[in-house]
């Protein structure tokens, strides 16, 4: 009986041994899987740390480069201020909106400076003159006819309609909240709320006008181009010519830079980087008047950044 009692003592202890070493595998195998999972989760961890790095690298890097495109871009305008703060004979660039391609360390600059004595004024040019410039933009005549008395309408004192015009009634009619301001455009954007208006008319004439100059004529003598263009259809139909005060002789036409023209400029500057990063500014500047051998100064009178690029006339 002895015998038989440890004999199934011996059983039971090498089943319990048996026991044990299967549940210690299964032991090792849940640790082994564990740590597999840890070493994944720690893999993943790791990927996305060094994605977010680099993002957060690429992130600075362009904010770097936009900070030095727009540092390049500011000498670039204050270069020009520099070039209009000269006697007119010394200046390097004329202001007829011409282009000017400069080199600012890494940097390259395109300059355009325009006198704004060399554009249509919208709270002082007569219909003709408006006309004239919305037909050179391939406006229909009907739709020109209207867009210039509405003009008018929008900038003159009263609530008396024009023929093709808009006042106060015509505005509610289209479904609009608002009415002619009956007085001065206090900004060239302020053209694109007059009736009848859309977003390419206005775009195809704002590098044209003006609010600064004040005058019911222009400065032909630096005047863009395609202003030149406009004036030109005007003579073709036989109507009113700007003064003949304002054109200028033939010395002064061949040479921009000797031109007198107004005291308030406008100034569009591009820099672009080695990166093909680009920066554009535009800034409108008076000069005001000092005393002799006074230093030039100026004043700002609109800043915008970001604005849409301009690009040079082709080659002839």
């Amino acid at each position: 009986m002895a015998g038989t009692d440890c004999i199934i003592a011996c059983n039971r202890e090498r089943a319990l041994s048996m026991c044990q070493a299967i549940l210690l595998r299964r032991q090792r195998g849940i640790a082994l899987v564990v740590v597999l999972w840890v070493v994944a989760l720690l893999a993943l961890m790791a990927v996305s740390q060094t994605a977010a790095v680099r993002n957060e690298t690429l992130i600075v890097g362009n904010l770097v480069e936009a900070a030095q495109a727009r540092a390049a871009a500011y000498a670039g305008l204050q270069l020009a201020i520099a070039d209009l703060q000269k006697p007119l004979p010394a200046r390097d660039m004329s202001t007829d909106a011409a282009f000017y391609t400069l080199h600012f360390g890494s940097s390259q600059l395109l300059i355009s400076i325009s006198d704004e004595s060399g554009k249509v004024d919208i709270n002082a040019a007569p219909g003709t003159l408006l006309d004239a410039l919305l037909e050179a933009s391939g406006v229909e005549p009907g739709r020109r006819e209207a867009l210039v008395a509405a003009i008018l309408d929008w900038r003159d004192r009263d609530d008396l309609r024009r023929i093709n015009g808009a006042e106060e009634n015509d505005y509610r009619t289209a479904g609009l909240d608002y009415g002619p301001r009956n007085a001065p455009f206090q900004s060239l954007e302020e053209l694109a709320l007059v009736i009848g208006f859309d977003a390419q008319t206005y775009h195809a004439i704002a590098d044209s006008l003006t609010i600064y100059s004040g005058s019911a004529s222009i400065n032909t003598a630096v005047a863009p181009a395609s202003l030149l263009q406009a004036l030109s259809a005007l003579g073709d139909k036989g109507e009113a010519q700007p003064d003949a005060g304002d054109v200028g002789d033939s010395s002064t036409l061949s040479n921009p830079r000797s031109v007198s023209g107004g005291n308030v400029f406008s100034i569009y500057v591009e820099a672009l980087l080695d990166s093909n990063v680009r920066e554009r500014i535009e800034a409108v500047v008076r000069l005001v008047p000092t005393r002799a051998n006074s230093p030039q100064r100026y004043e700002l009178l609109r800043w915008r950044e970001g604005v849409a690029p301009r690009l040079p006339p082709p080659e002839a």
